[in-house]
């Protein structure tokens, strides 16, 4: 890891001007996700890393269109494609990006109640189904496990 995270600086450092917090930032979400590829974009105002994981994947849509609605802006912007298990970087275009994300599964969420879980198909189903569940449940992304609330 400590080899991917010479490489990204050594990226950023021709490119990032402003907000240099936010290799500080990617460094302890990829601490976070050890073994999970990811789209990092470095540019002259920061950087933007999404995960390709089911709970990132609308994220990774927003900063596609973020990026590419207005070309002129982020002219000579280029995506990299990082995985942490490889220790590689490479740098890809916007159109392999954007099928990177549609290939990520769509997010599953579930409520975890004292006694069973349920799972749904949208973040909007299963908090509607947390406020009603009994005290201690817990609505958790299916993929990772990880707690996005607790009733």
């Amino acid at each position: 890891m400590r080899d991917l995270l010479a490489r990204l600086r050594e990226i950023a450092a021709g490119i990032v001007e402003h907000y240099q917090s936010d290799l500080e930032h990617d460094e302890r979400l990829l601490s976070d996700n050890p073994d999970t590829e990811f789209v990092w974009i470095p540019y002259r105002s920061g950087t933007r890393i999404v995960f390709l994981t089911p709970h990132w994947r609308e994220y990774g849509f927003t900063v596609h269109e973020h990026f590419t609605r207005h070309p002129s802006d982020f002219q000579g912007v280029v995506p990299y494609l990082g995985d942490p298990k490889r220790g590689e970087v490479k740098a890809i275009t916007f159109e392999q990006m954007l099928r990177l994300f549609r290939e990520a599964k769509e997010p599953v969420y579930e409520v975890h109640e004292p006694d069973f879980r349920v799972r749904y198909e949208s973040a909007q189903a299963a908090a509607v189904a947390l406020e009603q569940a009994p005290p201690g449940s817990r609505l958790v992304e299916a993929h990772s496990k990880r707690v996005l609330a607790q009733a």
